[in-house]
């Protein structure tokens, strides 16, 4: 989501001048801007959302009827925050743990009257990948995506062939996406669901819901009527259709890598090939995890996710192998563009040494005529020939000619 589409959704999860983290005396931890707390109240016949700038004013809000969803934005920034809200919602201090510390890795777990759920989203150059791919050509967030994804392919030759040439100076995000070891970023969201209540934390202060926003205050589907679980096996598939994006479009990526690497196996496009081998293993570390932690909220006897709900998620879990196979199956590409490059490069090298053969074989004949009449004996014939030098040149014409005509005939050219 670029930040134009991030201030623009209605005020939810925006920055703004006194933010919820103001005042928190907070660490700091590489995250921009202060942690944002929104909150969405819904049930079948209505919908109110807003903004909250204090954690005191959480509280009161929590005993609205209907459900609610808290969603906390750019964690990463105040943790002294996020212990604050964890003692208004009664947050188990293992969630806490986990939420504070970043890099975790996805699982699902029960405590007592809450489920606990952590995933990660994929993003590219901090921009994170809407939720459909239809999404991904519809919205500014998707063009950006995308172009982001398609940088990451781009060799270095056409970077500056669109910049104005080899001299001209490259544009920083193509120097960026060129060079960089982790062109794909990922950021942790974690998922409580409490009775009547869901409260993703998100590591970055871009948000990949807002999609399912408008349709909760559109009224579209069965989100407003079936509870706080319902919304939360919501959240997931948002997640999941984002993997199918990410994924979808690295695959388009390497299929034109392979056709540049067979065009012009350069060393810039074998950098690219390696770029987006890095960028599937980060993604497959982030994905694979997630299937066994659906698998465990599907075992479990909480008693916060109905049965219907559970159908969903097995259905969701579906969603995640199919993304894991097509990992698999472009991790498979990648290493063949390496068996690609390689042998590309050793047919370009052959096509060099072969001209280069046939132009020294073309050569020894001449020079072996040259040699000869180029010697000083005092008695040599043809120096007193009139036609000498016409004749020799003609001689070399008719040999480059017959030994050309020799090669075809071999079918060596």
């Amino acid at each position: 989501m670029t930040d134009d589409q991030h201030g623009s959704s209605g005020g939810t999860g925006s920055a703004s001048g006194g933010g919820a983290g103001q005042g928190t005396g907070g660490r700091s931890s590489g995250h921009g801007g202060a942690a944002t707390l929104s909150l969405i109240y819904y049930d079948e016949d209505s919908f109110d959302e807003e903004e909250l700038q204090d954690v005191d004013d959480l509280a009161d809000r929590l005993d609205r009827p209907g459900t609610k969803w808290l969603n906390v934005a750019n964690t990463g920034s105040d943790h002294e925050l996020l212990r604050r809200i964890a003692d208004v919602v009664g947050l188990h201090p293992l969630a806490l743990d986990d939420i504070l510390h970043e890099g975790q890795r996805p699982r699902a777990e029960e405590y007592g009257d809450q489920v606990f759920l952590l995933m990660r989203m994929l993003l590219v150059r901090e921009i994170v990948v809407p939720p459909s791919a239809d999404a991904a050509h519809d919205t500014r967030s998707g063009r950006a995506a995308k172009a982001a994804l398609d940088r990451r392919s781009k060799p270095v030759a056409e970077a500056e062939e669109e910049g104005g040439g080899a001299g001209a100076a490259l544009p920083e995000e193509v120097l960026e996406d060129e060079y960089d070891k982790n062109g794909l970023r990922t950021g942790q969201v974690a998922l409580v669901v409490k009775e009547n209540l869901v409260i993703t934390f998100l590591e970055t202060r871009r948000d990949p819901f807002d999609e399912l926003r408008d349709m909760l205050r559109e009224s579209h589907g069965p989100v407003r009527r079936l509870g706080p679980d319902f919304l939360a096996y919501r959240l997931v598939e948002v997640i999941i259709s984002q993997y199918f994006t990410v994924v979808e479009r690295y695959g388009e990526n390497l299929e034109a890598l392979e056709d540049r690497i067979l065009l012009n196996p350069t060393h810039a496009v074998f950098r690219q090939v390696n770029g987006l081998r890095r960028d599937l293993l980060q993604a497959r570390r982030a994905i694979w995890p997630l299937r066994d932690a659906l698998l465990r909220l599907q075992q479990g006897d909480s008693g916060l996710l109905s049965q219907e709900t559970m159908t969903y998620l097995r259905d969701a879990q579906s969603h995640v192998m199919q993304v894991i196979e097509t990992l698999e199956l472009l991790r498979e590409m990648v290493s063949g563009l390496h068996d690609v490059y390689l042998t590309a490069l050793n047919t370009r090298m052959n096509d060099i040494m072969k001209v280069l053969t046939i132009i020294s074989t073309i050569f020894i004949p001449l020079t072996f005529l040259a040699g000869i009449y180029g010697m000083n004996f005092e008695h040599q014939p043809e120096y007193g020939w009139r036609w000498a030098y016409p004749a020799l040149w003609g001689l070399m014409l008719v040999l480059v000619g017959f030994m050309l005509y020799l090669f075809r005939r071999k079918r060596w050219i």
